[in-house]
This record gives structure tokens, sequence and C-alpha cells, in this order.
């Protein structure tokens, strides 16, 4: 039986720059939103930092988290990303991630 997945990307953008109206702490709640509404069951983040990616699973139910995130492990940023995947289409999804992320 075919299993439909939705997936969806997004660029978070970065969480420490010093840039005014679109500070982080000013889009976080749109942006927690706006995942809610996606229903989808896999969200792949660019430019995410930990704090970032924290913030956005503790307001997504059911989340799982996979990657490290921007920055996380020492390094100086790198573009690294993450993964959450939540329950959209009312369905649980589970999200691991094997090797470097």
């Amino acid at each position: 039986m075919p299993v439909q997945l939705t997936v969806a990307t997004f660029n978070i953008r970065n969480g420490r720059a010093p840039d005014r109206y679109n500070h982080w702490l000013l889009r976080r709640r749109t942006t927690a939103r706006w995942f809610r509404g996606l229903n989808a069951h896999v969200v792949g983040l660019q430019e995410v930092y930990p704090f970032q990616r924290r913030y956005l699973s503790r307001r997504w139910p059911g989340a799982s988290v996979a990657g490290r995130g921007r920055g996380a492990g020492g390094g100086g940023g790198g573009g690294r990303g993450g993964v959450v995947a939540g329950g959209g289409g009312g369905s649980r999804c589970r999200c691991s991630c094997t090797g470097r992320s």
C-alpha cells in the first residue's frame, strides 16, 4: 500500500544576526505557527542553530529531531542543518540520522 509523505524545507536564517526587525526573537512565534500549519511529516531546516531547533521542536507536539544544527559540536557554523519530524497528516513519524549531519 503506497504511503504519502509530505516533506518541506525551510531556510530559517541566522538566529544570531543583529538584523533588527528580522531578529529571531521577533519571528520565532510566526515561524512556529507556520510549521504547525504545514501539516508536514518531515521538515528539513537550513542554517538552524540548536536554540532555534529546540524552540521549534518544543512547540511542535510529537516532533522528533535529528542532526546537530549549525555551530553544534564546536564548529564555527558551516551550514549544518537539522530535520524535524512531526505528526503531519495525523500519523507519527520517527526521525534518525546516520553518519555526519
